[in-house]
């Protein structure tokens, strides 16, 4: 117990410092998530347009095609080295431990028996499917 609290407030303190971390850890892991959806759904784009318009036989567009075509090798290379879905994973998997934590800490020290199985059944359950949900790139896990 801190100094001067009691065992409510550090219980209280500990939930506010838990569910701050989780709600911080869930933002950052949405967005890595989103940005890496993101750089991938620009590569497809420009590769698609560039196709598009070189198939086109646009000739006054031959640089704009040239840069199109190059943006997804970038893309890749940015990817690659922001590592974006994996700092998502990472995010992810620490809010589910936290989230876990949370929920030890609020149902099991229950008088309830049920309430504490199913609480630690919960957390077991959500560690264990987060862990099998599928990514964009399944060859790097």
């Amino acid at each position: 117990m801190g100094m001067g609290m009691t065992m409510g407030e550090d219980h209280e303190r500990l939930k506010d410092e838990l569910t701050h971390e989780y709600q911080s850890s869930k933002y950052l892991a949405q967005r890595h998530y989103f940005t890496a959806y993101g750089v991938n759904i620009l590569m497809v784009g420009c590769s698609i347009a560039a196709t598009v318009m070189a198939a086109a036989a646009y000739k006054d567009w031959q640089s704009v095609i040239a840069i199109l075509a190059a943006v997804p090798a970038a893309l890749i290379g940015v990817n690659a080295k922001f590592k974006f879905e994996k700092k998502s994973d990472w995010y992810w998997n620490r809010a589910k431990e936290l989230q876990r934590l949370l929920r030890q800490l609020e149902y099991e020290q229950s008088n309830d028996p049920l309430v504490r199985e199913v609480s630690a059944a919960f957390s077991a359950y959500d560690l264990k499917i987060n862990s099998t949900y599928p990514s964009f790139s399944e060859n790097d896990k």
